[in-house]
């Protein structure tokens, strides 16, 4: 009976591979499929169709076929095309392919080579979502758009090369690629860049993906404003990231799963932290958070079991649902913030209500009668906090990079010319504003015995530089990035630029370049500020740049 089965299943199997021999049309296209051998082969003119999941003529028998080839007449690989086709190891998309569908490869996880033909403009969301066996893709230069999650969760791939002409990437299109180690963006690309094999919108203020293959310390440059959502989602080898001072906020699941971090300091110039900023960080020990912030989110420290202390800074109002739940290795919190935060569901669920708790010395009866009071050990153990804010102005024009100083410490005027300073009641203070090239009125500023928030502590500035003016900002010219460590780019997309000419704070050239490329290099100049004249046919501009 068995060997009449047997010989029955080799009767059907060859049956069936000689039926889909025969040339047959895909549904009402122009489009046609076969299978010989071990390859699919996909003919005639047009576009795909586009299937639901599993509808595909061929879905059913995927597991005969190795190869892919798509014939030259073809304009568009349908949704779910080749989903789950687990034979599947190689794939060639024509040049006469203009788009891929969405999960056209989804789950191809035996696929090793897919070459992306050069007409494709748009890749589609999950178009090659969970392909495990590709380990690099480049993205040709006729691409302008990437979908969401288009290579999420390739865990072999290693390297992405991006063209120049991608102007949307979505959201998490590479993210849980734990063997990822570099993005690289073509220079010419004028909506991203890449630095350190880390994907950044093109003037680098938005740190949009770090792949998660990197491993140990990095250091966001002072160019990032914000850093997106998902941008280090399960980067677990890291162990420590530092953020600068110009970062503003840090969106949803920017650390999530990063269980490799031991330590992070949210800077004051942080306002926002989105929900599941650091879900499941598991090897945090000690988090302080900045006096900028002013919300946590939604599980923004969900099971961080290894946290043992959290600072709070005075300007948090709100914490989210769970945002501390299951951190059961907490043993202190500090919230330096006057009037008690208010608490959503379960922030503190599963962390001992004997932790240490030590708030504002007057501000202890505050805490206890809010929903702070499910700790037991709240004790007025920080002086009152207050700020002293203010703007500083050159030309009625926002000046930023002012160092401001008082006593031993200082801060920096932010893009928008504002500064803000954190004091403890009763302080008294000299506040003394300094920036090479520029003299002061006032030229101090004195606070005494503070009490209350302090505003409108303003500054005007006067330039000492007379061979040289900062023109009005000109949306033509970029330059980028901003600090830099020794690479500047220049580009201006309405005239040719025909000399660069940099100076120091003081107006002394120091270095002319006629006709010079897009790429000049300035690593040879001290870290510092410069002024860098750029000559075009219509005209002269002069912008500022730091030498970092």
């Amino acid at each position: 009976m068995k060997k009449i089965t047997l010989i029955l299943t080799a009767s059907l199997l060859l049956a069936s591979t000689t039926m889909f021999s025969q040339r047959q049309q895909i549904g009402t296209s122009n489009t046609y499929w076969e299978i010989t051998n071990d390859t699919l082969y996909i003919t005639g003119s047009g576009d795909m169709p586009d299937f639901m999941p599993g509808g595909t003529p061929w879905s059913n028998i995927s597991h005969t076929f190795n190869y892919l080839e798509i014939g030259d007449t073809v304009t568009h690989i349908g949704s779910y095309a080749f989903s789950s086709c687990y034979g599947l190891t190689s794939a060639t998309i024509p040049n006469s392919v203009t788009s891929i569908g969405e999960c056209a490869f989804s789950s191809c996880y035996g696929l090793t080579s897919a070459t992306i033909g050069n007409s494709v403009t748009s890749i589609g969301d999950d178009a090659f979502y969970y392909c495990t066996g590709l380990t690099s893709v480049t993205i040709p230069n006729s691409v302008t758009s990437i979908g969401n999650y288009a290579f999420s969760s390739c865990y072999g791939l290693t390297s992405v090369t991006i063209g120049n002409s991608v102007t949307s990437i979505g959201n998490y299109a590479f993210s849980s690629c734990y063997g990822l180690t570099s993005i690289e963006v073509n220079t010419d690309n004028p909506n991203y860049s890449s630095l350190d094999g880390i994907l950044y919108s093109k003037m680098q203020d938005t740190l949009i993906c770090c792949p998660a293959g990197k491993t140990g310390s990095i250091s966001i440059p002072n160019s990032v404003t914000s850093i997106g959502g998902n941008a280090f989602s399960y980067c677990t080898g890291l162990t420590s990231v530092t953020i600068p001072n110009s970062v503003t906020s840090i969106e949803d699941y920017a650390f999530e799963n990063c269980s490799g971090l031991t330590s992070v300091t949210i800077p004051n110039s942080v306002i926002t932290i989105g929900n599941f900023a650091f879900d499941n960080c598991t090897g945090l020990t000690s988090l302080t958070i900045g006096n900028s912030v002013t919300s946590i989110g939604y599980r923004a420290f969900y099971n961080c079991t290894g946290l043992t202390s959290v600072t709070i800074g005075n300007s948090v109002t709100s914490i989210g649902d769970v945002a501390f739940s299951d951190c059961y290795g907490l043993t202190s919190i500090t919230c330096l913030a006057s009037t008690p935060p208010t608490l959503g569901i379960s922030v503190f669920r599963y962390v001992p209500d004997t932790v240490s708790v030590c708030v504002p010395s007057g501000s202890v009866a505050d805490y206890e009668a809010s929903d702070w009071n499910y700790f037991t050990n709240i004790d007025g153990c920080t002086p009152t906090i207050y700020t002293i804010s203010g703007l500083v102005t050159h030309n009625a024009n926002p000046l930023a990079g002012v160092c401001i100083y008082y006593g031993e410490d200082s801060t920096l005027t932010a893009t928008d010319g504002t500064y803000i300073i954190y004091v403890e009641e009763n302080a008294s203070l000299t506040l003394t504003p300094s920036l090479s090239g520029y003299t002061f009125t006032p030229a101090s500023i004195t606070c005494s015995n503070v009490t209350a928030n302090l505003t409108e502590r303003n500054f005007t500035a006067t330039s000492t530089v007379n061979t040289l003016e900062i023109g009005r900002e000109d949306a033509s010219v970029k330059m980028y990035p901003n600090p830099t460590t020794g690479q500047l780019r220049i580009t201006n997309y309405e005239l040719r630029i025909e000399k660069v000419e940099i100076y120091d704070i003081s107006g002394k050239m120091l270095q002319q370049i006629a006709n010079p490329s897009q790429e000049i290099n300035i690593s040879h100049l001290a870290k510092g500020i410069y002024l860098v004249k750029v000559k075009t046919a219509g005209g002269e501009v002069v912008k500022k740049i730091v030498k970092q």
